[in-house]
């Protein structure tokens, strides 16, 4: 893209732009000095319905009043561009126990909003699960073991079709969650719409490195900040790790053949991959169908 339109983009003349390098096919990542203040930005295609999605939920959160999430800058001629975060996120590291609870309160804040810009609006699709249409074998597991999971797969579903559904962010993991000076931020919301919200928590306590107590503490946490039953949905938060993460995993192979030739995005999926790995074996709850799971897929 020539400096001049991304200038004319982002509303700025051309000689505040100070740097812009590639963060991942698509995303350029903008340094802009101007009046004396540094800040940088997001630009990136405005085409496919992830990136349409992704601008029409921003868009709806900044009129929330919800600042946790990059505020939409531009939008126009096949590009959008965000505000970006100074952070890490935490696949870069561990944070602390205070900034994960901080987390924890911001994805139980994002799920009781009334947003509408979102997919998956139709009210069948709002509870669905990953259940006994998950394609086992391709994770390696052998017949002895789908057999008896099928059964307790469809229900784990049916279990977790009574819990919490609505707003969800959709592809909460540790890397869409980034540590900044003023708080946890979340970003990447092209996957944003209806779904079940414990997949959403689910999905972050898996994969930002935790040991189960911690994972069990968190979810506790989540319960708390919902007004849901502590005991109940603890162990429903551990029990949706195990079709969240087995559909993660299935999911990975694709995107590690879009990654190649990036070796940031191909170390981000390694790490999701090995966490989301631990996180299926080690519990952080007592539900009887995750035990009956993990004692079939992990004998």
């Amino acid at each position: 893209m020539e400096l001049e339109d991304l200038a004319a983009i982002l509303g700025v003349p051309v000689d505040a732009i100070t740097g812009a390098e590639t963060v991942e096919p698509g995303v350029l990542r903008v340094a802009i000095e101007q009046g004396g203040a540094h800040r940088e930005v997001l630009v990136r295609g405005a085409a496919p319905v992830a990136a349409q999605n992704h601008a029409a939920v921003l868009d709806a959160l900044a009129r929330l009043g919800f600042t946790s999430a990059p505020g939409l800058l531009a939008f126009t001629g096949g590009l959008m561009a965000e505000t970006a975060f100074e952070g890490l996120t935490a696949l870069a590291v561990v944070p602390p126990a205070t900034a994960l609870e901080e987390a924890v309160d911001l994805i139980a804040a994002l799920h009781q909003l009334p947003v509408r810009e979102k997919l998956r609006w139709e009210p069948a699709e709002a509870a669905r699960v990953p259940g006994a249409d998950l394609p086992l074998h391709r994770l390696g597991f052998a017949a002895h073991e789908r057999e008896p999971a099928v059964a307790l797969l469809e229900a784990a579903r049916e279990t977790l079709a009574a819990g919490p559904s609505g707003f969800v962010h959709g592809e909460l993991h540790a890397g869409n969650v980034v540590f900044t000076a003023e708080g946890p931020r979340l970003v990447e919301f092209g996957a944003a719409g209806q779904g079940h919200q414990l997949l959403d928590i689910a999905a972050f306590l898996a994969t930002a490195g935790l040991e189960p107590p911690l994972r069990r503490d968190l979810a506790q946490r989540y319960a708390r900040r919902r007004a849901l039953d502590l005991a109940s949905t603890t162990d429903a938060i551990d029990l949706a790790t195990i079709p969240w993460g087995l559909a993660w995993l299935v999911e990975l192979p694709r995107r590690q053949v879009l990654a190649l030739g990036d070796d940031a995005a191909t170390e981000r999926i390694s790490v999701l991959a090995a966490r989301t790995h631990d996180a299926l074996r080690r519990p952080a709850g007592d539900h009887p169908i995750a035990a009956a799971l993990r004692a079939a897929l992990w004998p």
